[in-house]
């Protein structure tokens, strides 16, 4: 992708390379006169180019134009229409769009076969699964998309058992698990925790780990197989749909806190459709927090997601935000000026995101972000319809309305209990 921008002349002076084959040839001086990989500049130089394409572009093609600028990652598309007959006109469009700065882009892939007749062979990707991983090459635990089924799926390589174990061994694995939008969460935070526990026992980065974490590890890493027989239905923004609504969980436990956000479709015909759309888990700080301030942390990240996932998906869409900490929510119903500052500023920052009034009680049993807050088998994970489905009455017609009832004393110590001395190092496993 870098090839296709040139450089201006009056910048082609800090790509040069200066080479001799030999100390008895005279030196030869080349200059690079295009976008060059490895430079710090090189990402932003090409991707600039192409939304300033797309600018210049707009009158002609507004469809791609729209698309090079929202559904563009580098030199991959992702997008799509309602119909085969619009998706056939903004492939064709996307591709003139490219053509008019030199580009030619290829390896199409469709789920549909009307619009894979419209593209030329040459240009066509292969159906089989199409992997989306960052970095092909590594030996990871990466995403795929089937064309022909338009489905997701996860894609496992076999595991180096004979190499030790190091704590900076075992920050590499983790951190080849491909899963950008947190389904495999209620798996993966099991792997934070024993990394966590590496930083509780300080254990040095090539330190080899004692037997007993090794086996946690090799445990984990040999279930991640039956991580393959989960398959993900790609769409779930459907047409002829009545109202769309987004409901998500949030919760925390002694070694993390999580979310989780589904989308539910309710359609024309009075039917339902929920799915997950994005989950996210961050374990819990070395220095000890109450569990009632950690289901707030957990209520800041849901609130967090939930306005990123609105914001990226652009539906016209409502939001519903559920915990089942009573204490959360009556924290929620006052002031936040009225507690005490780790309390005030996360109170505060929710209800900027979320209104009180969007947040609801759900009994713990019913809630799916228990899951992530806590850690599961591979093997439950891909058979929980509470994960992928959220519970049974977000497919009904109507929620729950009931909320378990607390002693406002307990709300009022908990909040303006003394701010605690952290006296050890707070590992933060989300960037993992």
């Amino acid at each position: 992708m870098y090839r296709q921008f040139k450089v201006a002349d009056s910048d082609v002076n800090f790509q040069r390379i200066v080479w001799r084959e030999s100390p008895d040839d005279p030196i030869e001086d080349y200059k690079l006169l295009t976008v060059t990989y490895g430079t710090a500049s090189a990402p932003y130089l090409a991707t600039r180019c192409l939304k300033q394409l797309a600018i210049e572009e707009s009158n002609r093609f507004p469809k791609a134009s729209k698309v090079i600028h929202e559904d563009m990652n580098v030199d991959d598309v992702m997008s799509g229409e309602d119909s085969p007959e619009d998706a056939i006109l903004l492939q064709k469009e996307i591709s003139k769009l490219l053509q008019s700065g030199g580009m030619k882009i290829c390896k199409w892939a469709t789920n549909n076969p009307l619009v894979l007749e419209s593209i030329p062979p040459e240009s066509r990707e292969s159906q089989l699964a199409v992997s989306l991983d960052i970095e092909e090459s590594l030996k990871a635990l990466g995403g795929q998309w089937n064309p022909s089924t338009d489905q997701l799926m996860f894609a496992v390589s076999p595991i180096e058992s004979h190499i030790p174990i190091t704590k900076r061994k075992l920050l590499s694995e983790l951190a080849k698990v491909f899963d950008p939008l947190g389904w495999l969460t209620p798996v993966t935070v099991k792997a934070k925790m024993i990394f966590q526990d590496l930083w509780r026992q300080q254990t040095s980065w090539d330190e080899e780990l004692c037997d007993a974490v090794q086996r946690d590890w090799q445990t984990y890493q040999n279930d991640l197989y039956v991580i393959r027989n989960i398959n993900i239905p790609r769409c779930i923004i459907v047409p002829n749909v009545f109202s769309y609504q987004f409901h998500g969980f949030s919760d925390a436990s002694e070694r993390a806190y999580a979310a989780a956000v589904y989308l539910r479709c309710v359609k024309l015909d009075g039917s339902i459709s929920v799915n997950l759309v994005a989950a996210k888990s961050k374990v819990s700080p070395i220095r000890q927090v109450s569990i009632p301030r950690l289901g707030l942390c957990g209520a800041v990240l849901l609130a967090n997601l939930l306005v990123t996932i609105k914001r990226a998906t652009r539906i016209d869409s409502s939001i519903h935000a559920w915990t089942d900490s009573t204490i959360v929510l009556r924290w929620l119903e006052s002031y936040p000026g009225r507690w005490k500052t780790f309390v005030a500023n996360r109170v505060a920052e929710i209800q900027e995101l979320v209104p009180r009034e969007n947040w609801n009680h759900v009994i713990s049993e019913q809630n799916p972000a228990d899951l992530p807050s806590r850690g599961v088998q591979p093997e439950f994970l891909s058979q929980s319809s509470l994960w992928w489905s959220g519970p049974s009455w977000l497919s009904q017609e109507t929620f729950p309305q009931s909320s378990e009832p607390v002693n406002p004393e307990i709300v009022e110590a908990e909040a303006k209990t003394k701010e605690l001395v952290v006296g050890q190092t707070s590992v933060d496993c989300d960037s993992m």
